[in-house]
């Protein structure tokens, strides 16, 4: 079971990766399944691997540098982008589309505690 501390990690990872898409477009490649080292390494990544980057959770393959949403939320790629898509159509091939659909996921899937 996931904690509400992990729910809002991975919360603050995907709004991290909205953040760091919009500020800097170029880092955004949708065909890209590396995992970029550091927001500052001058790799690009694609949404998935920007998560990985800020929520510091290795992927798959020998390296562990492959994206992979199983090992981020427990489903499938196809059922991220599946997500992704009922947010956003553009959001692969718009950075600007890729930041919006991240936080509408976010607030979708990883809502914030509430009091009350």
């Amino acid at each position: 079971m996931v904690t509400s501390t992990e729910q809002l990690s991975m919360r603050n990872a995907i709004l991290a990766a909205a953040d760091h898409i919009e500020k800097k477009p170029r880092s955004y490649d949708f065909g890209s399944v590396d995992i970029p080292a550091t927001p500052e390494c001058g790799t690009s990544g694609c949404a998935l691997g920007w998560i990985h980057t800020f929520s510091h959770i290795q992927g798959i393959g020998k390296a562990r540098d492959t994206i992979d949403a199983g090992v981020l939320f427990g489903i499938s790629d196809s059922e991220f982008y599946n997500r992704m898509s009922g947010f956003s159509e553009d959001w692969r091939s718009s950075s600007k589309e890729a930041a919006y659909a991240l936080r509408q996921y976010a607030d979708r899937y990883f809502r914030e505690a509430t009091n009350g």
